[in-house]
């Protein structure tokens, strides 16, 4: 059986979250260690700041069901540091983060 679209819908959930437009866990199942290199390489992203730091506790990862229960009911939500990720400006006052520039995409008329 094949299951087309799931890594890319785990990156889409992470950099949602990361972006802060939710606040919902991502619980990655990881039977026979189908995500311990992903796990691995996203642990070394934060490690080396192109991750925020406390992201790992956004991403967790778990051998059975049971403990994917348990992280889920369990789970606080962890507030990531999107400054720590882009300190930079924009040229002519449009945005003073790429932050901003995602959340003006994604804001509502008024």
């Amino acid at each position: 059986r094949r299951v087309h679209g799931t890594l890319e819908e785990v990156a889409e959930v992470l950099s949602s979250r990361q972006l802060g437009f939710h606040s919902k866990p991502l619980v990655l199942l990881n039977t026979a260690g189908f995500y311990t290199k992903l796990h691995g390489f996203l642990t070394d992203a934060e490690a080396q700041g192109f991750l925020a730091a406390g992201f790992h506790r956004i991403c967790m990862m778990v051998d059975t069901p049971a403990e994917a229960i348990r992280a889920l009911e369990t789970y606080t939500p962890v507030e990531v540091d999107k400054s720590a990720l882009w300190s930079g400006d924009f040229k002519n006052g449009l945005a003073t983060s790429d932050w901003d520039v995602a959340a003006r995409a994604h804001a509502k008329p008024t």
